[in-house]
C-alpha cells in the first residue's frame, strides 16, 4: 500500500431529503383510582376503546404499540404520621403509526388520529415525529454519502491546485450520519370546550433529511 508522508485533510458534507410516509404519534392514559385494580380496569376500558377508535381510522393493531405500563401508589404525606397511601395511578404509554403516501394527506390523517384518540379517552398527546421506513433511509444515506464525497474530493482538488501539489491517494475515511427529527406545526388545535363546529386538529409535516 502507498505510503502517504504529506496528509491533506478535508471534510465533505452532504444531505438527502424525502417526504414523510409515516407519522408516529406517541400518546398516554392515565387514570387514578382508589384500587389498583380499578384503575387498571379503567384504564384497559380506554385502551379498548383507543383501539376500536383507531380501527375505525384504518389504522392496523399491528401500528398500535404498548411502550410501558406503570402502576404507582399515590401518597399523601399528612404531618408527623408515615405516609399514606390514597391511590393508585396507571400510566399507559402507547405508540400509533399512521402511515400515507400522499404527504399532505399523512398530516390530514394524523390530525384525526389524534382527534379520535382525545374522542376516546386518551388523557395526553406526548409527541408526533415524521419519518420515513428503512428502506427509504437506506437510499436517502447512499445520496447523502455520495454528496459528501463528492464536496470532500472538490474541495481537496481546489487547494492542492492552489499550493502546486499533486493528489497521490487517499490516505483515510471517516463517515459520520445525522439524521434530524423535523418539527411538526399544528395548524389548528382542536380546544376541549370547542363545539361541533370546531375544526379538526391538522398537522404540516417537514420533509425528512438524512446528512451525512
Amino acid at each position: 500500500s502507498a505510503k502517504f508522508d504529506n496528509i491533506l485533510s478535508v471534510s465533505g458534507t452532504g444531505a438527502a431529503k424525502a417526504n414523510p410516509d409515516r407519522v408516529l404519534v406517541s400518546l398516554s392514559v392515565t387514570q387514578e383510582s382508589k384500587t389498583a385494580q380499578q384503575a387498571t380496569e379503567s384504564a384497559a376500558g380506554v385502551f379498548n376503546k383507543l383501539i376500536q377508535a383507531m380501527t375505525a381510522e384504518g389504522i392496523a393493531r399491528s401500528d398500535l404499540q404498548t411502550n410501558s405500563i406503570n402502576l404507582n401508589p399515590v401518597y399523601f404525606y399528612p404531618k408527623d404520621q408515615p405516609p399514606q397511601i390514597t391511590s393508585y395511578r396507571l400510566d399507559h404509554s402507547i405508540t400509533v403509526t399512521v402511515k400515507s403516501q400522499d404527504t399532505t394527506q399523512l398530516g390530514s390523517r394524523a390530525g384525526r388520529v389524534i382527534d379520535a384518540a382525545i374522542s376516546s379517552g386518551v388523557t395526553d398527546i406526548n409527541g408526533i415525529t415524521f419519518t420515513v421506513g428503512d428502506e427509504t433511509i437506506k437510499v436517502l444515506r447512499t445520496q447523502a454519502l455520495k454528496s459528501a464525497i463528492d464536496d470532500a474530493k472538490d474541495k481537496a482538488t481546489t487547494i492542492s491546485g492552489a499550493l502546486g501539489v499533486k493528489i497521490l491517494g487517499v490516505s483515510n475515511v471517516s463517515e459520520n450520519v445525522y439524521v434530524p427529527i423535523p418539527s411538526p406545526v399544528f395548524k389548528a388545535v382542536r380546544e376541549v370546550a370547542a363545539g361541533p363546529a370546531a375544526p379538526p386538529t391538522d398537522i404540516a409535516p417537514g420533509q425528512f433529511q438524512v446528512s451525512v
